[in-house]
């Protein structure tokens, strides 16, 4: 029983190799709608910035996003910009949520152009400018849409509900709002944080040197010397490097490499 549980560990700790380039999708389980994030058309300009976590995404060069929509009906040729940028806070918070933007200098420009949405399905911006994302930090999204005409209701996103208030929108019925001038919404408009966080797809070149962890780490099968390990496999990797040790060993023992997601550990 000690050996196996040594066996374990080792299997955890192995490293993972993966394709060079993956979709991550943020955003599961029970899902909502909204029609203010990551763009809001019922008024006719807005700003919105909403924060991934380190712990949703992989580090890498990010060339796109993708929002699912729920529309009444296609929107052509929206003018709209979006900015990338890495950040230490996880929330917005303070009393006046209109002060609390992402300042404009921490941001990257990725995209502007006009982008055409559908009535259903998802929504693929692709960057102008890849972005490079460390992983050290969360990741902002801002996003800004310059129709400058009211679209009505009906304009829904998929989103996710959080406990702490991960977006912040400005709506504007004056004259375009953004990065630098994130509060100019001018009468009828407004300045609200939000617990949803939009769905979305990052597509990511992944780092060289990234690991995709393996779930679910079991054993399946043991005789007197040898026992049988299976893992989940993440969707992204394609061969895994394992290694084992007895509890009171310094010295890990190789196994090579595998593609099938179990593994035969025999001589012990």
């Amino acid at each position: 029983m000690k050996r196996i549980a040594c066996l374990l560990v080792a299997i955890f700790l192995a490293t993972w190799f993966g394709r060079a380039q993956t979709e991550v999708l943020v955003g599961e389980g029970e899902l909502t709608y909204s029609d203010y994030l990551p763009f809001d058309f019922y008024a006719p300009y807005s700003y919105v910035q909403t924060i991934y976590l380190a712990e949703e995404l992989v580090p890498g060069t990010i060339s796109s996003i993708s929002y699912e929509v729920d529309f009444n009906t296609t929107l052509s040729n929206v003018p709209v910009t979006v900015l990338l940028g890495e950040v230490g806070r996880d929330r917005f918070y303070g009393d006046d949520y209109s002060t609390d933007f992402i300042p404009a200098d921490s941001l990257t420009q990725v995209f502007s152009g006009n982008v055409s949405f559908s009535e259903t399905g998802w929504v693929t911006i692709t960057f102008d400018q890849p972005f490079v994302y460390s992983g050290n930090n969360n990741l902002v999204v801002a996003t800004v849409q310059s129709r400058g005409e009211e679209a009505g209701v009906g304009f829904d996103f998929r989103t996710k509900m959080h406990s702490t208030k991960r977006s912040i929108i400005s709506e504007s019925y004056a004259g375009a709002v953004g990065p630098q001038s994130p509060t100019n919404f001018g009468e009828g408009g407004a300045s609200l944080p939000y617990e949803h966080v939009p769905v979305a797809k990052f597509l990511i070149d992944v780092a060289d040197d990234y690991c995709f962890y393996p779930s679910d780490l079991i054993v399946t099968e043991k005789t007197s010397n040898s026992v049988t390990v299976q893992w989940t496999a993440h969707e992204s990797a394609i061969g895994f490097t394992l290694e084992y040790k007895n509890a009171d060993a310094e010295t890990w023992t190789p196994l090579g490499t595998t593609t099938d997601t179990q593994f035969v550990i025999t001589g012990l």
